[in-house]
């Protein structure tokens, strides 16, 4: 170990714990923190307060001179938004090397992330990091419970069969599973009004006349790629392929259709987080 030196030539024996120092928190707002500033004596913890209306980003870290080859610092989420660190591999010997080179992303409070920094690279890398996250999966699952068709060959959101919450990881898996009665051919398929959201438009499903009129479609366990943090809204929409030819699509969960009260209807949405 070497005090006041880069080379050091001799070895230090500790006998007891090794205590790394935490120094005043970071007070953030919810934006991109380029080369945040650890104070003019840098420690090696810093707590990570003040956004609470947004998710924010730090891209990169600011050095005293020169920050020592080896030196640490580990940073703690203690907001409820999401922490992004952002993958700077071309930037200035401020920037932060992420793992498989792209941004860390982590969700929500008691998050964190240990830095170490290289000098050979002349970057931040990444240690370790801590996700915070429930010990069993969020699931979510609505059912539709009116009677609902479709006739026409517009895109329509299907009453009943829609789920908004934050993910807490990615990917999301979705499933739905309709089933019913119609003439003609009709299309399923999930939808979000987040834009270009990965995985969605390779959920499309078709059904066809089979079985003396009655259908039934069913999307297994779909990973979606999200945003963690970000609030979203996942549903299932319809459309009949043959309008003009008097196609029609029925989901008519109250009508039951033998004395025992079984139905040929039904319909569900369900997520794991």
């Amino acid at each position: 170990m070497g005090i006041g030196t880069e080379t050091p030539t001799t070895t230090l024996d500790i006998n007891g714990a090794l205590s790394l120092r935490e120094g005043s928190s970071l007070n953030l707002n919810n934006s991109t923190h380029i080369d945040i500033s650890l104070g003019s004596t840098q420690y090696s913890q810093y707590l990570i307060t003040g956004p609470d209306n947004g998710a924010f980003s730090i891209d990169g870290i600011s050095r005293i001179n020169s920050a020592a080859d080896g030196q640490i610092v580990r940073l703690i989420n203690t907001t409820n938004r999401k922490m992004t660190i952002v993958h700077n591999s071309s930037g200035n010997a401020s920037k932060i090397i992420c793992p498989s080179n792209t941004n860390l992303v982590l969700g929500g409070k008691n998050t964190s992330v240990t830095l170490q920094y290289s000098k050979a690279l002349s970057k931040w890398t990444v240690l370790s990091y801590a996700l915070s996250l429930s010990a069993s999966n969020n699931k979510y699952t609505v059912f539709g419970s009116t009677n609902v068709q479709k006739d026409d060959e517009g895109w329509e959101n299907i009453q009943g069969l829609s789920i908004t919450f934050t993910p807490t990881q990615s990917p999301i898996y979705v499933t739905y599973n309709l089933y019913g009665e119609h003439k003609g051919e009709a299309r399923f398929r999930l939808s979000s009004a987040t834009p270009n959201l990965p995985g969605i438009p390779y959920t499309q499903m078709r059904a066809s006349r089979i079985n003396d009129g009655y259908y039934h479609v069913s999307l297994p366990m779909f990973p979606v790629e999200v945003v963690v943090g970000e609030p979203i809204t996942i549903r299932v929409q319809w459309r009949v392929d043959e309008s003009n030819s008097g196609s029609v699509i029925e989901n008519n969960p109250k009508s039951l259709l033998n004395p025992n009260g079984v139905t040929y209807h039904g319909r569900y949405l369900t997520i794991i987080d």
